[in-house]
């Protein structure tokens, strides 16, 4: 890749575009499939935590210190923007209504609906570090943290409602196979599985005790 710094995610918008980005304010292109990268600009020394694309074309990447980069032409050049806030953001998603949604440290989540150009603080009702957050459909959404807290959304994001199980275990990332069963992972192993869409959750055997960061369904 050509840089030393630790690389915190990765996205390709087709079989030969993708970007990378991490510590540092580090953002990589690369436009053959991933053979060679290329340093970009991006305007901050923050550490850059995660990405997600509209299309092709429009992209978000969050950071720490309430870092929001947005980028109008595929990754190739990167803007500040303004978040309302200083907090660590770990992760950010899209609704299939092109609504993104930013969670982070304490509790942050802000949004910013399509076309509006201007990100806002939502009340999430908890001050927990939040480390995921996932869409399915226009409308629901899930978010998942600190302490086994899951927030759940049915309305785009603007309300959100407390579906934390009682266990202390922090998860790290959610996703789901359909608009119905849901799967979050999270340290010491854990698993919790949803089948009505996130509203309720149900632990599920691991097989293992070692920290689960990521998840994802093909």
């Amino acid at each position: 890749s050509g840089v030393y710094e630790d690389l915190h995610a990765v996205f390709f918008t087709d079989s030969q575009t993708g970007l990378t980005v991490g510590s540092s304010g580090t953002i990589l292109l690369t436009t053959d499939g991933g053979t060679t990268w290329r340093l970009q600009q991006s305007h901050t020394s923050s550490n850059l935590n995660a990405m997600c694309f509209l299309d092709s074309r429009n992209a978000t990447v969050v950071g720490d210190g309430g870092t929001l980069l947005q980028s109008y032409n595929g990754g190739l050049t990167w803007i500040p923007v303004a978040s309302r806030t200083p907090a660590n953001l770990r992760s950010v998603a899209a609704t299939s209504e092109r609504t993104r949604i930013v969670v982070g440290d304490a509790g942050v989540i802000i949004r910013e609906a399509f076309q509006e150009e201007d990100w806002k603080l939502q009340s999430s009702g908890t001050s927990t570090n939040l480390e995921s957050v996932y869409f399915f459909g226009a409308n629901h959404g899930v978010s998942v943290g600190r302490n086994g807290m899951i927030l759940w959304t049915k309305d785009e994001g603007l309300t959100w409602e407390n579906r934390t199980k009682g266990l202390f275990t922090t998860l790290n990332s959610v996703a789901s196979a359909d608009c119905n069963f849901l799967t979050a992972v999270g340290n010491s192993g854990l698993i919790l599985h949803s089948s009505d869409g996130g509203g309720t959750w149900n632990s599920r055997p691991s097989g293992t005790s070692q920290h689960l960061y990521g998840v994802t369904f093909t």
